[in-house]
């Protein structure tokens, strides 16, 4: 059978000055900072309007339930701030809940709300692969989900969702590539395959990090593998007997510390992937993220 190949592209900016540092917010209202500069990574955070001394502990107090209901609480002070984390569902396409991925969230009595994954923890964690299309793209990712579900739940308007990576201050821009495989159950045992090539500015590549995905259209006992190269070197290659998606995977390009992709030269990634023989609509996805500064 032969296979069908989707690609699509996504790119956010980032704020290399974040707002909230130079508007005195993210600072529990005094000189005394308390988000968690140091441990935060990839960032989206948005303020949420007609927060004042009156009605800031009502807030707060409602997003600690809304997190203790969601997620969790992981530390508060009264009339300052609260942190936690808040569970987004990854769904299969029968809307089947298969594993919860768990931003930290941030709120603080000025009003300023974020969401956030810790600097360990790769860029990719990002991709929201529910409700995804090839032809479409993804739909909006983790953090801003999470950002948009607790600011919904307080019924506050608020700002349209900004972005900061605080492992790479000087990092201003994001991309997100996607690469869909269908069908690629093939009868000789090859893999079908998709590439895409990319190249960055002089200024460099800050991170790079994936996260592949199969549909769990294919049966229990079939085998399924993946795997991920930047040009001759193989950054994944995983085999599942099971094959079901109950897994995504998450990881840097990165070996041994170092990024594959050198400034100014063409890389091509290759995604490959192999399923069962039998006739089912299978679709394998990789969605590839770049953290790098570009001039504005």
């Amino acid at each position: 059978m032969r296979s069908k190949a989707f690609f699509f592209i996504t790119s956010f900016l980032f704020f290399t000055l974040p707002f909230f540092s130079v508007h005195s917010g993210f600072n529990g209202g005094g000189d005394d900072p308390t988000f968690p500069e140091e441990d935060a990574g990839i960032t989206s955070y948005t303020k949420l309007e007609n927060v004042d001394s009156e009605n800031n502990q009502e807030i707060l107090t409602k997003i600690n339930d809304f997190l203790a209901n969601s997620g969790t609480v992981e530390e508060t002070e009264s009339g300052k701030y609260v942190m936690g984390t808040l569970k987004i569902e990854m769904k299969n396409e029968n809307d089947e809940v298969i594993f919860g991925i768990y931003p930290h969230i941030y709120a603080d009595a000025n009003g300023w709300l974020a969401a956030y994954f810790p600097k360990d923890v790769p860029a990719s964690k990002i991709i929201q692969w529910n409700d995804y299309s090839p032809e479409e793209g993804l739909s909006p990712d983790v953090l801003r989900e999470a950002v948009t579900k607790t600011a919904e739940h307080l019924e506050k308007d608020y700002d349209k969702p900004r972005y900061y990576h605080f492992a790479h201050p000087g990092a201003n821009r994001l991309t997100v590539v996607t690469d869909t495989v269908y069908n690629p159950e093939r009868e000789d045992g090859e893999f079908a395959k998709t590439n895409f090539s990319v190249t960055f500015p002089e200024k460099g590549i800050k991170e790079a990090s994936y996260s592949i995905y199969y549909s769990r259209e294919l049966g229990s006992v079939q085998q399924c593998t993946t795997e991920l190269l930047v040009g001759e070197k193989v950054v994944h290659d995983k085999s599942s007997s099971w094959c079901r998606g109950d897994e995504f995977v998450y990881s840097p390009f990165e070996k041994n510390g170092d990024i594959p992709f050198s400034p100014g030269n063409q890389h091509t990634v290759t995604f490959k992937a192999r399923g069962g023989t039998d006739s089912t609509d299978v679709r394998f996805g990789v969605g590839s993220v770049f953290v790098y500064s570009e001039d504005e």
